[in-house]
């Protein structure tokens, strides 16, 4: 169980977290989102299978965001952990339709890049309101370094951040969000701010260890 809160993000501002045990072949996922006031408790989370998205343990039906999870760990295997992300700032980056430049030190020490944000999907792509995203991150993240740029901003709805474990997606979601707040903050104060130079944030990036899968 990830203490989100214990990072200034509280359930359910993140829709839904997961994590993936690969050798057991099972993710554990959160119930849909407003389901409690407070982070969920251990029983109260689903075991879904990593393969059908069948439910192994728990008496509740998953989102329908939980497709979109079960795609990316499978698409990607350096994914240990998923934080599905609905917080203010990101939000406002979101709406927007816009990537998150590299702007200052907190945002290159935690993704030494550019956030990638989706194009808005096409109704035509969706079976489901939880897979309507699908084709439109896998498109935003096919060349990028996952490892590096831990996130994905998803157009007109959120983001989806991940880390090696539980700990270090909750601690880059925090980060995203606080990247995203001084940034819009920072545009408002200044229209003609630019992103720091490459060598500055490919420094700052390298200042930071990053997380490894326990």
């Amino acid at each position: 169980e990830v203490a989100l809160e214990k990072r200034g993000m509280c359930y359910p501002a993140t829709a839904a977290i997961s994590a993936i045990d690969r050798e057991a072949g099972l993710i554990v996922i959160t119930p849909p989102v407003g389901f409690c006031a407070e982070t969920p408790r251990a029983e109260e989370m689903l075991v879904v299978d990593l393969l059908d998205g069948r439910v192994a343990e728990g008496k509740r039906r998953p989102s329908a965001d939980t497709a979109v999870h079960l795609h990316l760990y499978n698409l990607f295997p350096e994914l240990g952990a998923i934080v599905q992300l609905q917080s203010e700032n990101v939000l406002t980056w979101a709406q927007a339709g816009r990537a998150l430049p590299v702007y200052g030190a907190v945002h290159a020490s935690a993704f030494g890049g550019e956030v990638p944000c989706t194009r808005m999907p096409a109704e035509t792509e969706a079976k489901d309101n939880g897979e309507i995203f699908l084709r439109a991150v896998e498109e935003a993240l096919r060349d990028k370094n996952r490892e590096e740029i831990p996130a994905v901003l998803v157009c007109g709805w959120g983001a989806f951040v991940w880390g090696p474990t539980p700990e270090k997606a909750a601690e880059n979601a925090r980060a995203l969000e606080v990247s995203a707040g001084a940034a819009w903050k920072m545009l408002a104060l200044e229209p003609e701010a630019k992103p720091v130079p490459r060598c500055f944030a490919e420094k700052f990036a390298a200042r930071k260890p990053r997380g490894r899968r326990k």
